[in-house]
């Protein structure tokens, strides 16, 4: 049964299969890495769809995919150009992180060395305390060593002395007996002289 169209009708054709339109026979279930646009696909999709579809509608069909392809060329240029201003932006934000971690590594080490420089300082200063230390302490050592001395010396002498004290004493004692013995003595002689018997 024909249909009034103001377009022509073109003769029927057998129906194309598969592999007329260059598609892969094996489906590959791995995602793999695709750019944005096969043009090599692409071209081929377009001289098919070119070759099956009316003539009338050609023009119309090319015009479109110029459209896509500009469309596509200004979406790819929006893309890249964002990129590059991100990929500048994140630039920038490592050289700014790199100045400051040699800021920081460059106050690190300045620290480092001044506590380096008081260390040696204060290690200085220790040596020459313990140098006086040790000089201090053989001064003392050699006081105490003075010091026993001078009171052993004096012990002994203390010795002496309450030694010679001692002999004081018993010849003090010896004395004083001897004036108590001289006192009878003489008192015995002043009695005889004194008595009357003797002076008949």
């Amino acid at each position: 049964m024909s249909v009034n169209s103001p377009f022509p009708t073109p003769a029927p054709t057998e129906a194309p299969l598969l592999e007329h339109f260059g598609w892969p026979s094996n489906i590959v279930t791995i995602p793999t890495p695709t750019p944005w646009i096969d043009l090599k696909e692409f071209t081929t999709m377009s001289n098919i769809i070119y070759e099956h579809m009316p003539m009338s509608i050609v023009p119309y069909s090319v015009f479109a995919i110029i459209i896509i392809l500009v469309v596509g060329v200004i979406g790819l240029a929006v893309i890249v150009s964002n990129t590059h201003f991100h990929v500048a932006q994140m630039q920038t934000q490592l050289e700014t992180q790199a100045m400051k971690a040699a800021n920081i590594e460059q106050l690190l080490t300045t620290a480092v060395l001044q506590l380096e420089n008081k260390l040696d300082s204060k290690l200085e200063v220790l040596s020459i305390n313990k140098e006086q230390i040790d000089a201090n302490s053989t001064q003392i050592d050699e006081v105490q060593k003075v010091v026993h001395d001078i009171i052993a010396t004096m012990k002994v002498e203390c010795g002496q002395a309450a030694s010679q004290k001692a002999a004081i004493d018993n010849t003090t004692k010896a004395i004083d007996t001897l004036n108590k013995q001289m006192d009878i003595v003489v008192k015995t002689l002043t009695a005889i002289v004194n008595d009357p018997t003797n002076k008949k």
